[in-house]
């Protein structure tokens, strides 16, 4: 079972300590603190881990990453129905209803089920401290992009960290937290440096997500599902003209257009001319019909 992503491994490492918290304040007759800490783990759970792992929740392809991410999803949901039950009975029983009721070898009622137990299969104490660190640095640099009034969609060159260099995942999860391209690491101390200068690539690549945000609006707008497929018109010059052209791929994926074109869109598609910092670009959408 240890071939499971680095973000689930510490989502259940995450679990078998909040289980034992959990269980410690109400053997000590102490449910508020018990009530406090598994408000925590929720908040952990969807600010961070299933914020993180939407695209591998909705990606298409059935692979092991995607398997592994509804297998921890299921297994974290059904103990967490289970840690509520004393706290939230009704709220448990319909989280537990609706994914184990019935099932081979559960019971009918989340209020007839064991308590969950705090195995040491998952524990990573050292995994659990580095996300942290990950967290930590990650509030910190939102902050400096803050200050220096750049937005997160605006890619960045580099950051610099006070640090010592960290495991390679987590420093992918913190660099697309952060939308920056790159990390250097010089001494420890816990602070970071953010590299602000900005590119005419780099401006080009902001642009093109702020034209996928403003899409997908113009998606929402047109009641397109999440998952309908849209062909993508635009029509106009200039830079986000040249940012959709540069970024193509990218925004087609985003916006699930099976296609890009610039020109006229056929009658029917859904049209609105996009502004983006002072610059226009008319864009259309239109439904691809489901086979």
């Amino acid at each position: 079972m240890r071939e499971r992503a680095q973000l689930d491994r510490w989502l259940l490492a995450e679990l078998a300590v909040t289980i034992a918290d959990v269980e410690k304040a109400m053997e000590a007759y102490d449910p508020p603190t018990a009530a406090r800490r598994l408000e925590g783990f929720v908040l952990d759970l969807s600010t961070w881990y299933v914020r993180r792992s939407r695209r591998r929740f909705w990606k298409s392809e059935s692979d092991a990453d995607k398997r592994s991410a509804y297998q921890t999803l299921y297994q974290v949901l059904l103990s967490l129905s289970q840690l509520l039950a004393p706290f939230m009975p009704f709220v448990s029983e319909t989280i537990y209803q609706n994914l184990a009721a019935g099932r081979q070898g559960q019971p009918e009622s989340v209020h007839l089920s064991d308590w969950p137990v705090a195995g040491t299969e998952w524990r990573d104490d050292g995994l659990r401290q580095q996300m942290s660190v990950v967290r930590r640095l990650v509030a910190t640099g939102l902050a400096a992009r803050n200050t220096a009034g750049i937005k997160v969609r605006q890619p960045l060159r580099a950051v610099t960290i006070a640090e010592r260099p960290l495991d390679p995942g987590l420093e992918a999860i913190l660099l697309e937290e952060l939308n920056i391209k790159a990390a250097r690491y010089q001494g420890e101390g816990g602070g970071l440096t953010l590299d602000t200068e900005i590119s005419q690539e780099l401006k080009l690549e902001g642009l093109a997500r702020d034209l996928v945000r403003k899409i997908q609006e113009l998606r929402k707008q047109s009641g397109f599902a999440v998952e309908d497929r849209i062909r993508l018109f635009y029509e106009g010059d200039g830079v986000l003209a040249e940012a959709l052209e540069r970024w193509r791929d990218y925004i087609a994926t985003e916006t699930l257009a099976v296609a890009v074109a610039r020109g006229a869109a056929p009658s029917g598609a859904s049209t609105e001319t996009l502004q983006i910092e002072g610059n226009d670009l008319r864009v259309s959408v239109i439904r691809v019909a489901a086979n």
